[in-house]
């Protein structure tokens, strides 16, 4: 059911982060755009694993999740799931399977920014064990950090911030 992606599943990428991302970015930032060059920039970080409707992604895509490993710490860059295909377990099979792939490559802490309005996305991770560590004011964004090593101890916050280099302009745009 979850595999990586390949370059044909991008037009329905770029679909779901139009309908399930961008709307809620859009409240903090109304002008907010992003194309396929943007969006296949974004996924080259990291891996793209997808979930598609029929097990092989050939009649759709209904969730993805990016995975970026910098130094110990996996950044989990981008989770969409389809709206018709929320609350059915596929975006924690994402986050697992994100997860999986951080502790093989040897992460000891799984890092995420979500924005500060959408509050089904932070009960969620809250939900998966991850914490807040921080509001980014710059881009509206709450910072949440879960440790990945085995005990699922509580993450050590302020050791390894501020992560990735983050565009303050953009909740899409990475530097």
């Amino acid at each position: 059911m979850i595999r990586k992606r390949t370059t044909g599943d991008d037009r329905d990428l770029l679909r779901l982060v139009e309908k399930e991302l961008m709307p809620l970015a859009r409240q903090t930032f109304p002008d907010l755009k992003v194309t396929m060059k943007d969006l296949r920039e974004r996924m080259r970080r990291g891996t793209v694993y997808v979930a598609g409707r029929d097990g092989s992604g050939k009649r759709g895509i209904d969730g993805f999740v990016i995975a970026v490993v910098q130094a110990n710490d996996l950044w989990i860059d981008m989770l969409a799931v389809n709206r018709d295909s929320q609350g059915k377990g596929l975006g924690a099979s994402l986050l697992a399977r994100a997860e999986q792939e951080g502790r093989r490559r040897g992460c000891t802490d799984a890092q995420l920014f979500v924005d500060g309005v959408n509050t089904k996305a932070q009960a969620f991770y809250a939900h998966k064990g991850y914490m807040i560590s921080r509001y980014v004011e710059e881009v509206m964004c709450y910072q949440m950090t879960k440790s990945l090593n085995a005990s699922n101890a509580a993450p050590g916050f302020g050791t390894r911030l501020p992560g990735p280099a983050w565009d303050a302009r953009s909740p899409f745009t990475w530097n």
